[in-house]
């Protein structure tokens, strides 16, 4: 139950800042896949101005331990959400996510319009330090609104406990000047209808 809530919090918060952005809303990475073989995959450049977002995704899950690291970059400062829903929801022990700020990251450009893919960043170190913000959940994760300026690297690890060929987790960054409330347009709500749709597929694997 807990974790409905969460899941429900986290959602919320995306139809605020979907709300938020009104006709300049800009898609940086659409459904962006992890770059395979880089120690860190790169999300973009968000402009909160525009309220800028993104949606990502690690699929083929296989058993055992994962750890992503997926870094993006906040110019101009402003506001920031990041939520992750692995499915199965039964698929998964110990989902964390830990957010940090880091100075800088080496990371090639992203390619598409908008990209599919994240770019590779290397060399990357793991920063050291406590994280400017965390989450733990059973299989959602959800950082609220923080006020966020330059580059970040947030990290997703786990168990992948289930059959590895399906399992998956996928989320959202999005960003946000502020105020004043705007309608939505439909490339928004098409990213919240994707995190609607994985809302679906774990509440009907968990029933």
């Amino acid at each position: 139950m807990m974790q409905l809530k969460k899941l429900w919090l986290g959602l919320a918060l995306m139809v605020g800042v979907f709300a938020s952005g009104g006709a300049s809303a800009t898609v940086v990475c659409q459904g962006c896949t992890i770059a395979s073989g880089f120690p860190a995959s790169f999300l973009g450049n968000f402009n909160p101005s525009t309220s800028d977002q993104a949606s990502f995704t690690h699929t083929a899950i296989g058993p055992g331990s994962f750890s992503d690291w997926w870094i993006i970059n906040i110019v101009p400062a402003g506001l920031g959400t990041l939520n992750a829903i692995f499915a199965p929801s039964f698929g998964v022990s110990g989902f964390e996510v830990d957010l940090f700020s880091i100075g800088s990251a080496s990371c090639a450009p992203l390619s598409g319009s908008p990209p599919t893919s994240a770019s590779g960043c290397s060399p990357f170190a793991p920063p050291g330090g406590a994280p400017l913000a965390s989450d733990v959940g059973g299989f959602a994760l959800n950082i609220g609104l923080l006020p966020l300026s330059g580059f970040y690297a947030f990290h997703i690890i786990g168990t992948s406990i289930a059959n590895g060929a399906s399992n998956l987790y996928s989320g959202n960054v999005t960003t946000l000047a502020g105020p004043p409330f705007l309608v939505p347009e439909p490339t928004p709500l098409a990213l919240l209808g994707v995190g609607l749709l994985a809302l679906g597929l774990a509440l009907r694997r968990r029933a």
